[in-house]
């Protein structure tokens, strides 16, 4: 079932800009990693501090600001809150994100929104991105971790104050405080974000922002307690997936989820949500050679999706936005004599997700001697409760909303299609164990967590009869090995392996539970090495190859049961995908002048096999044998070659002039591979054209009187205001016109000032 596979190291072409934005950092951060980040990031890992995040946050959340680090994928240009993320082929679903050391993906299908971090990268200290599974943490995953450090008032005093105008994501207003450690002990940040404007893309405004907090003090000798709260209310207009042939007509800014309403603009698909985040963190330094962190976190967030329920909004006569005004006629025409008022044909639900949770983690670290390094983790998680539900919205001008010959009537704020209440439980042991040699260093680490999950089912159900699904319990765990070979003082080789046992994702389907069980296990290998360069130059060379193999993954598929007239949904089991790939990285800073940066990767993910799925009713009943035809087929999750090219040039002292490329080639359209189950032959997906992205930018920054630091600067970004597509989902038959697309932004400004001191 395993095989060995040869790893084939080819890169080509280009890269893009480390864009400078408005936000300046003007006294460097530093940044102290301690001794048990590093064993948990070892051997290789990206850090961004505080500085380098800051120049990129009027354009950029943190996807952006990442996707400079070779195997990842970004890019900007939906809107706020909406972009997409990717590493080595994998996305979102199996990336971690970590926020002061706690998980902040979604706990049931572990998903993140990046709406809801919305404006976290203003109060980021720093950023640590390691590809492949954790090191420790027994909830990693293994498309790789984001780890992001929020601002610790007690490392630097400073005030903050920016304001950005882009129209490729829209105005931002910033101010942070860190108040540096007094001599008490004590330490406080404060700070807000403001977000608001229309992004690229018709209709892709925001409004909302972020609110953050910081305390700590040190308690005697040995203790200090932090306290951390951030929150991001926010609501945004979305974008969807349009068929590549309305391009002749619409043009690189259009987005079809809107039209007018009495001659206003008005859009079907919004997001709204507020996420907060309460976090209490001690710390004790019992001698030396032995530290514990300690870690409580609260989340909590309520919100939802607007969107089309029931049939498709009517669109306008040139077929290109949707038509409210002829929405409402239909509707206020459509008399239902069963409930005696107008029945709405169309309307607007809100798909609504409240949930609270709460997360412990808690670390010791201890020095068995001056070469070797113990660290033991406890980890725990329970969500209070997680809700979802569908709700009608808007009815477009109707009484009500009833399907026909139905007398039960629905009107706005009431709950459709499903209601539901989950819980989920887990709790996971870790252990690192380090040991360095003058020329070798050996890691080896694990993990095991045990969770749950139950469901009730709300939906037109009595009280009296709500039961609760039995509580599904999984083991799983993860094993990784790393050894560094140091050739000389600034050379180092090194090899990873891993194992990773995990839980399918939860899969909520309206009223239906899928409830899998079997688990999904990954295997990993990686070769790298790292030269560093402190000769007439300060710089830095890195480059890997890796091999990851993903078996018995578990999907969802919906079946229409004749004999009930009905659907339901069961699990498709059993598919494998290999992932393999090449990266290679380059920094440089000569004379504190130039630095540049050149980013090279290659990927290809690939499904392994053919499966025969049964289709089997609740009773266990076999209703059905479906083939899944996937064998050979390439996976569209991100492009296989890609670069990123940028370089920066300081002169006169205060004028610094940037530039640089994004190369995105070998794009296949992604495809969900349950299509070709049936008779469907595998068809490769269609492979849309590649795309190169130039951008440049001017700053100056100077000090004022008091020593107010101040900052000037202007982006374009697309500079030559190239047609691409970012996106791509592939049609029925696998060419440009019948895929659905999503076009990049075309030429765009951002320009800001800010004020530190």
């Amino acid at each position: 079932m395993k095989s060995v596979y040869l790893l084939v190291f080819f890169v080509i072409a280009f890269g893009c800009l480390r864009a400078q934005d408005t936000i300046i950092q003007l006294k460097p951060v530093e940044i102290s990693t301690s001794k048990s980040e590093i064993v948990r990031l070892a051997p290789h890992y990206s850090q961004i501090d505080m500085d380098e995040i800051a120049l990129q946050t009027s354009s950029k959340e943190i996807p952006g600001i990442i996707a400079q680090i070779p195997g990842t994928h970004s890019v900007i240009g939906k809107g706020i809150g909406d972009t997409e993320f990717k590493i080595r082929g994998f996305d979102i679903s199996n990336i971690q994100l970590l926020i002061n050391d706690i998980p902040e993906s979604a706990i049931d299908a572990g998903w993140v929104y990046w709406s809801n971090f919305t404006g976290i990268e203003d109060f980021t200290q720093n950023i640590f991105l390691t590809k492949g599974v954790s090191n420790t943490h027994p909830f990693s995953k293994a498309g790789g971790t984001i780890s992001v450090h929020l601002i610790d008032a007690s490392v630097q005093k400073f005030t903050r104050f920016s304001s950005s105008y882009s129209n490729l994501v829209g105005n931002k207003l910033n101010f942070v405080h860190s108040s540096g450690e007094l001599k008490n002990g004590f330490a406080w940040a404060v700070g807000g974000t403001y977000r608001f404007g229309s992004a690229y893309k018709d209709e892709t405004w925001f409004k909302g922002g972020n609110y953050f907090f910081n305390a700590s003090k040190i308690l005697g000798a040995k203790n200090k307690i932090h306290i951390t709260i951030i929150g991001s209310p926010q609501s945004h207009g979305q974008i969807q997936y349009y068929p590549d042939s309305l391009m002749n007509n619409a043009g690189l800014a259009y987005n079809p989820n809107w039209g007018y309403l009495n001659g206003d603009p008005k859009q079907s698909s919004i997001n709204f949500y507020h996420r907060t985040l309460a976090q209490i963190k001690l710390q004790t330094e019992f001698n030396k050679r032995n530290n514990l962190k300690t870690v409580l976190n609260f989340s909590s967030g309520d919100g939802g999706a607007t969107a089309s329920f029931g049939n498709s909004l009517p669109t306008s006569s040139n077929g290109l936005q949707i038509d409210f005004d002829a929405a409402v006629a239909a509707n206020q025409a459509n008399y239902d004599s069963i409930n005696g008022g107008n029945n709405a044909r169309y309307f607007l639900g809100n798909y609504v997700h409240k949930e609270a949770s709460t997360f412990l983690f808690s670390e010791f670290n201890h020095s068995i001697s001056d070469s070797a390094r113990l660290s033991l983790g406890i980890h725990a998680y329970s969500s209070l409760y997680i809700k979802d539900f569908g709700r009608v919205n808007d009815l477009l001008g109707a009484d009500f909303q009833a399907y026909p010959g139905e007398p039960a009537v629905r009107s706005e704020g009431d709950k459709i299609w499903y209601d539901s209440k989950s819980s989920f439980h887990g709790a996971g042991l870790s252990g690192t164990w380090v040991k360095t040699t003058r020329w070798m260093e050996y890691t080896a680490s694990g993990s095991l967590t045990q969770s749950s999950n139950s469901n009730t089912d709300l939906f037109n159900i009595p009280d009296s009869a709500v039961e609760r699904s039995d509580m599904k319990w999984f083991t799983s765990y993860n094993i990784k090995s790393a050894v560094q070979r140091r050739l000389n003082k600034d050379l180092r080789i090194y090899f990873t392996a891993g194992y990773q046992h995990k839980r399918p994702p939860i899969k909520y389907l309206g009223k239906t539970v899928i409830d899998n069980t079997t688990p999904e296990t990954f295997i990993s290998a990686e070769i790298g090495f790292r030269k560093n360069f402190e000769s007439s130059f300060k710089g830095e060379l890195h480059g890997d190859v890796y091999l990851i193999s993903y078996n018995d993954q578990t999907f969802t598929k919906t079946y229409f049961d004749p004999s009930t007239m009905s659907d339901f949904s069961f699990s498709v089991q059993g598919l494998n995908s290999r992932y393999i790939g090449a990266e290679l990285e380059f920094k440089a800073d000569w004379y504190q002048k130039f630095n540049g940066l050149v980013s090279l990767s290659w990927t290809q993910v690939t499904w392994l096999n053919d499966i025969e799925s049964i289709v089997a009713d609740k009773a266990g009943n076999v209703l059905d044998t479906i083939v899944l035809n996937a064998r050979g087929l390439i996976s569209g999750e991100q492009p296989q070659l890609s670069a990123y090219v940028s370089g920066m040039y300081t002169f006169l002292d205060h004028f610094q002039i940037s530039a640089g490329m994004r190369y995105c080639g070998i794009n296949y359209s992604w495809f969900n591979v349950l299509s070709y189950a049936g008779s469907a032959d595998a068809v490769q997906s269609w492979r849309y054209p590649d795309y190169w992205l130039a951008d440049i930018g001017i700053a100056y920054k100077t000090k004022l009187r008091n020593k107010v630091g101040m900052r000037i600067s202007a982006q374009v970004h697309n500079l030559l205001n190239q047609s691409f597509i970012s996106e791509s989902l592939d049609g029925w038959n696998h060419d440009q016109n019948s895929a659905w697309v999503i076009y990049g932004y075309g030429r765009c400004l951002t320009a800001g000032v800010a004020l530190e001191f």
